[in-house]
């Protein structure tokens, strides 16, 4: 539920089926109700993309998520169905936004997180209101995050790679530095000394040919000549990513752990997964674990065909829906077998 800037409450309903959201107008003095929305998917109706409402001080727009042209973007929508006010698309292109940060309604600016320059890596942009060209406030590859103070004037930028740990420095509105804690990255440093191994980036085929983003991690002392046994470390569920450019530090430790006692770990994104579109995360819709059991193996097939890969030693975990689809991949390996 939502409070509109003219004290009426707008209320989410979403039907069983999940593929038609409607919000509701409901004023509480007068008992008067209307529909503000009907947002539909043959698919499913994403709440996470959808619960980013913000109604403007003029009572006459809101800004809004949506899928509907093939990705994740924002639009502004007329508050009144038989307004003069067109729907207009405040982002576009081939990438999700993955992130809403707020409006600031003095400047008619709007903060946001894409899945951009790569579906792997994250950064974020300063849109406008008045249709001008968004502004990227943090180039370059790996993942970049904000943290807005609430006049927009200053946010936190926080920014990793899979193989960087965390760093953060306060910056102003325009995207310069305003405060940097220095270069000292004791994490970092903990990693070399621990004799940490990079983690790769690969691409690999899905069982329709559609290119799979993975990461493979190889033992420090690494002999191509050898032959080493195999860890799949997946997730796989609907709208998630275990492939970013981004640290990861609750399991990085444990992943390296295994790289020093002479394994290699391998993780994909199957199809189903996010931040490539509306077809690439819904086409699993009624189906789950097809397409992913599907992926996983051929992934799994390519893996074991590297000559430096023990093809007889090639396991897979994962946790929640991870270990849905690794139970699956045990069974359906079997009876492939």
């Amino acid at each position: 539920m939502y409070w509109t800037p003219d004290n009426l409450l707008c209320i989410y309903v979403l039907n069983r089926l999940q593929n038609n959201l409607s919000l509701a107008l409901y004023h509480p003095d007068t008992d008067a109700s209307g529909m503000l929305l009907d947002e539909m998917d043959e698919a499913y109706v994403d709440l996470e993309v959808c619960d980013n409402l913000v109604f403007l001080p003029n009572n006459r727009e809101f800004l809004w998520m949506s899928e509907r042209d093939g990705y994740t973007h924002l639009y502004l929508l007329p508050r009144h169905p038989a307004a003069a006010v067109s729907i207009r698309q405040l982002t576009s292109g081939a990438f999700d936004v993955t992130h809403f940060y707020g409006l600031d309604t003095a400047s008619g600016k709007f903060y946001y997180q894409t899945a951009t320059p790569t579906p792997i890596d994250r950064q974020v942009w300063e849109g406008a209101l008045d249709g001008s060209a968004p502004r990227l406030l943090t180039p370059g590859a790996g993942a970049h995050e904000a943290v807005f103070s609430p006049t927009f004037d200053f946010y936190i930028h926080q920014y990793s790679t899979i193989n960087n740990a965390p760093a953060a420095d306060l910056r102003t509105r325009a995207g310069e530095p305003a405060y940097a804690p220095g270069a000292q990255r004791p994490l970092d440093r903990a990693r070399r000394e621990y004799g940490f191994a990079p983690i790769e980036f690969i691409t690999l085929k899905a069982a329709d040919s559609t290119d799979l983003n993975a990461w493979i991690l190889k033992p420090l002392n690494f002999n191509p000549a050898a032959q080493y046994p195999v860890l799949f470390d997946i997730y796989g569920g609907p709208g998630s990513q275990t492939v970013q450019n981004q640290y990861n530090g609750d399991v990085a430790p444990w992943r390296q752990l295994l790289a020093q006692k002479g394994y290699i770990t391998v993780s994909v994104d199957n199809r189903g997964t996010g931040a490539r579109g509306r077809a690439f995360k819904k086409c699993t819709q009624l189906q789950l674990g097809k397409y992913e059991t599907e992926d996983q193996i051929a992934a799994a097939r390519q893996i074991a065909a590297l000559p430096y890969v023990d093809p007889n030693r090639i396991g897979i975990w994962g946790w929640s829906y991870g270990g849905y689809l690794s139970s699956k991949l045990c069974v359906e390996g079997q009876r492939r077998v």
